[in-house]
């Protein structure tokens, strides 16, 4: 930190490094995955998290099947983006063998996370 001698320019850098190093050790570092975090050479920096985006087998059920198969990918919109041709497609190979494409929020809709993870749980692929 700046002392009583030292020039206002002195004191200014200073007082700049020290809000430096605070906002450094303030930071959180998120990373998608452990590898990802490992890549960038972090697994070992208190300030580093991962938020691995995935599905814990552990919070499913595994309950008989229905003839569903679900999405979260919106019906209708960005169709480029979506590829929405490739879904309706499967929508069309699906229908030829009874399997339903289900489409979550628009053709389903839970009141709770138990009716969700049931209605996946009976869902053969999501």
């Amino acid at each position: 930190m700046a002392d009583e001698k030292d020039t206002p320019k002195q004191a200014d850098a200073a007082t700049g490094q020290a809000n430096k190093e605070e906002t450094k050790e303030a930071t959180i570092l998120i990373f998608n995955s452990h590898t990802a975090q490992r890549q960038w050479g972090m697994e070992n920096d208190s300030r580093a998290r991962t938020i691995w985006h995935g599905m814990d087998k552990d919070e499913w059920y595994d309950l008989p099947k229905e003839p569903r198969v679900v999405t979260m990918i919106s019906p209708a919109g960005l169709d480029k983006y979506y590829d929405r041709t490739f879904l309706r497609g499967v929508k069309e190979l699906l229908m030829e063998k009874d399997i339903h494409l289900c489409h979550i929020t628009v053709d389903a809709q839970f009141k709770n996370w138990d009716e969700y993870r049931t209605f996946l749980g009976r869902s053969l692929i999501y």
